[in-house]
């Protein structure tokens, strides 16, 4: 019988009809398998004949002290309570998720400084909580969105910017079957290397500000940044030295050169030889989404490794808190533009 011919026959089959059945084998009397199952006698002689219908043979016959069974419901008996138990655990609940005992490998992408800011504490609660569990960590890609449809990423860490007020693009539009929840909020700041020849200023003008040479991070959007944004609302335009895809690379740079990279708050974290500047030129707000699929959201292995995450980020988001510096005059703001700042 080929695989068509048995899901025709399968959806032929009504499922009451095997509990039925069950209840006549343990019984071996209409009566008493009706009482069990809340029907009447009546009810129940028309379902032991659907039954006989169904399989083309007797099932139960008269005899001495109740219904014997023929030689094929004797089959069907044996056979019978194991498929009901199959059928019956499809409906309980998953099995829970043991991080002790796990082999799992889940799979998230995130900007370059999350990992580096992040993901050294994760993987510290990880040696201990689940041994076994591994991260396979890559850089966010433009289709973010289909790789966490499919499967082959699990989670992914967003960025986005807090004000909408800004018309400035920060990755592409995400499906709606996409689940978001906020990490923690930061600002962009400025940074130069302390002997840069303006780290001692108390504040720059945004016309000083622009004077300067900046790295701008940009994984692939080629368009101008927030800064760039910001800047032109003034009538300004800042000199873009270097394009890099990293943070990584852009603080490399800043420590090295006199280059300005801005970028979020988290950098003094990442790099104590950068120096944050005072700028008079105000640029929005941004947070970082945890990002997964509708279908696992209730699935408990990636409830678990989401809390991981919540924890682990967590220090970082506290640092984050309170450790602002006064925010400068907000200024008009220009049309659309790319990611990056």
């Amino acid at each position: 019988m080929n695989q068509d011919d048995v899901v025709d026959r399968l959806r032929r089959v009504d499922l009451n009809l095997l509990v039925a059945l069950q209840a006549l084998f343990e019984a071996r009397s209409v009566t008493r398998a009706g009482e069990r199952l809340g029907v009447t006698q009546s009810a129940m002689s028309h379902t032991l004949k659907r039954l006989r219908s169904l399989f083309d043979d007797p099932l139960l016959v008269r005899g001495e002290g109740g219904l014997g069974l023929t030689p094929r419901a004797e089959a069907l008996a044996q056979r019978l309570p194991p498929v009901l138990r199959a059928v019956e655990g499809a409906f309980e609940e998953p099995e829970g998720f043991n991080p002790a005992t796990s082999r799992r490998v889940f799979r998230l992408a995130a900007p370059d400084l999350f990992d580096a800011l992040v993901y050294p504490r994760l993987l510290s609660d990880l040696a201990a909580e689940a041994p076994g569990v591994r991260i396979e960590a890559t850089s966010l890609r433009a289709d973010l969105a289909s790789a966490l449809q499919s499967g082959e990423l699990d989670l992914a860490i967003r960025p986005t910017l807090v004000d909408r007020g800004w018309a400035v693009s920060f990755g592409p539009e995400l499906h709606p079957d996409l689940i978001q929840r906020k990490l923690f909020a930061d600002r962009f700041l400025s940074f130069v290397r302390m002997e840069h020849p303006v780290s001692s200023r108390e504040r720059l003008s945004a016309r000083v500000f622009s004077s300067l040479d900046h790295v701008l991070v940009s994984a692939g959007d080629r368009g101008p940044g927030v800064v760039d944004a910001a800047l032109q609302a003034r009538g300004l335009e800042r000199n873009v030295r270097f394009r890099v895809p990293t943070f990584s690379t852009a603080v490399a740079l800043a420590v090295s050169t006199d280059a300005t990279l801005t970028g979020p708050g988290a950098l003094a974290q990442f790099d104590r030889r950068l120096r944050p500047l005072r700028v008079d030129l105000a640029l929005p707000d941004h947070a970082l989404l945890m990002v997964w699929h509708r279908r696992v959201d209730r699935d408990p292995a990636h409830q678990w490794i989401r809390r991981r995450l919540d924890a682990s980020a967590a220090p970082l988001a506290a640092s984050l808190t309170g450790s602002r510096p006064p925010r400068p005059r907000r200024s008009g703001r220009s049309g659309r533009t790319k990611m990056g700042p």
